[in-house]
């Protein structure tokens, strides 16, 4: 059994966003971060947490799995970062997490965001569970070997970043 997962959560300050005439937020934002990092990290390097509250919207920073050396990581599958065969199913926690949201929250709009093994995570996320997903952002992690048999992405918006000298993962 795996341990108790957390996560950030930070909520719109007000729910009417008068620069676009939004009366209710209705967009989720979750942030995957890489290997080995913590949520904390994560806020200092990604300081986009001021951006979506000032936005109005939803903002999550899920804390992923630890493995035996205690370090943070997202199941991806065959592509990356289970190095330990801990076998979390982290389809499964990304899926319970956007629904506590969609059922608590006026949320119609979600977004993943991942960076290094939440890269991995995003592309895999979105091609084994995505019908819960608008659109995903990936940096600096590439989609492992299945992309071919992913047909969720034609209905996903996809962007991808990932530098051409990188020398942990090449895509």
């Amino acid at each position: 059994m795996h341990a108790k997962r957390t996560h950030l959560t930070q909520y719109p300050d007000r729910p009417i966003i008068e620069k676009f005439s939004i009366k209710e937020t209705d967009k989720l934002i979750i942030l995957l971060r890489s290997f080995k990092t913590s949520v904390g990290f994560i806020k200092l390097y990604y300081p986009i947490g001021e951006f979506v509250k000032k936005m109005g919207f939803h903002f999550v920073i899920p804390s992923g799995s630890v493995n035996k050396k205690n370090q943070r990581f997202w199941n991806a599958g065959d592509a990356c970062c289970d190095f330990y065969n801990d076998g979390p199913d982290d389809i499964h926690f990304l899926d319970e997490l956007i629904s506590q949201y969609k059922k608590t929250k006026n949320i119609n709009k979600v977004s993943l965001i991942g960076h290094s093994n939440g890269a991995f995570m995003s592309h895999h996320y979105a091609c084994k569970g995505g019908e819960k997903i608008d659109e995903f952002f990936a940096f600096a992690g590439n989609p492992g070997a299945n992309l071919k048999e992913c047909h969720l992405l034609e209905k996903i918006k996809v962007i991808i970043a990932h530098g051409k000298n990188d020398k942990t993962f090449s895509i």
